[in-house]
């Protein structure tokens, strides 16, 4: 099978989820087809911005981003094993607001933006409860501001690469460990390059699964084996999204950035946290 049939996927929740180590490659039209049919998937809003505007762009209320949680049901595994092994793959999809697409497709973004996705994973089941109440309210307010901290102070300074305040694979705050349990993140990058990539692009801007979107497996299990669905369904997926400014960007609209995080569970969905920056903390 051609390479270009293949689509990359985290193996398992281990510590370090996001090492090449855990990636497999497996069929691409195989998963697609896995997805048509999920066992279960979820949709919710959050707070977000019109990046088509330069930054600090409009307040999104009444329509939002959102983001999709997909499950699918028993995957074989056959031509990566070599035997009948399966996995339950969950994906996470990204979508924008109408009024920012036109015949469908996403409307450029302003250069002045940059954009990072936090992924953190959770198995603990207070987390788990707080989600099945529709809230995040689990996680204690001096996690939330450490949380809100990390991804924004040393915002354009810690990467060359990117703008993102933190790398992949560091974990969540201590304070958050106690309740979320400990994660490392994986990130996803967005600017005005990115989205307009016909193959990146679309993972931002389309709630459909993508080739090259982001999806998790449950390790390898026999058919119907119940751990393995014991497992997807038992993660939180908290996804922190940085509403940051781009290298170049005008000195006097600088500021912190704009942090919205939700959390995703597979019975019910999380409700989203709001988080603007700390009073009298600004960047210029």
């Amino acid at each position: 099978m051609s390479a270009t049939n293949f689509t990359p996927v985290y193996l398992d929740n281990a510590e370090f989820f996001m090492n090449s180590s855990n990636v497999v490659n497996l069929s691409w039209p195989k998963v697609s087809e896995a997805f048509i049919k999920p066992l279960t998937s979820h949709v919710i809003s959050f707070p977000s911005y019109d990046w088509t505007e330069p930054y600090p762009g409009k307040s999104l209320i009444d329509e939002g981003h959102t983001m999709g949680l997909m499950i699918s049901d028993d995957f074989f595994m056959d031509e990566i094993a070599g035997n009948k092994s399966t996995t339950i793959l969950t994906g996470l999809t990204f979508n924008i607001p109408k009024s920012m697409k036109s015949n469908g497709k996403a409307l450029p973004m302003h250069p002045s933006w940059y954009i990072c996705r936090h992924i953190f994973i959770s198995i603990n089941a207070a987390i788990k409860k707080s989600g099945d109440r529709n809230n995040c309210d689990a996680l204690p307010l001096d996690c939330k501001n450490d949380l809100a901290a990390a991804l924004t102070d040393d915002w354009g300074y810690t990467n060359e690469d990117s703008m993102c305040s933190q790398h992949i694979a560091d974990p969540i705050p201590q304070s958050c460990v106690g309740t979320f349990g400990f994660s490392r993140q994986d990130i996803l990058t967005i600017n005005s390059t990115t989205l307009a990539d016909p193959v990146l692009g679309p993972l931002q801007a389309n709630s459909n699964p993508q080739q090259y979107g982001w999806r998790t497996g449950t390790g390898y299990h026999y058919h119907l084996d119940p751990i393995a669905r014991e497992l997807a369904y038992n993660r939180t997926y908290l996804v922190a999204t940085v509403w940051g400014f781009s290298r170049g960007t005008d000195p006097t609209t600088k500021r912190i950035p704009r942090v919205t995080w939700a959390c995703m569970s597979v019975a019910i969905v999380c409700y989203h946290i709001y988080w603007d920056g700390f009073p009298g903390h600004d960047i210029r």
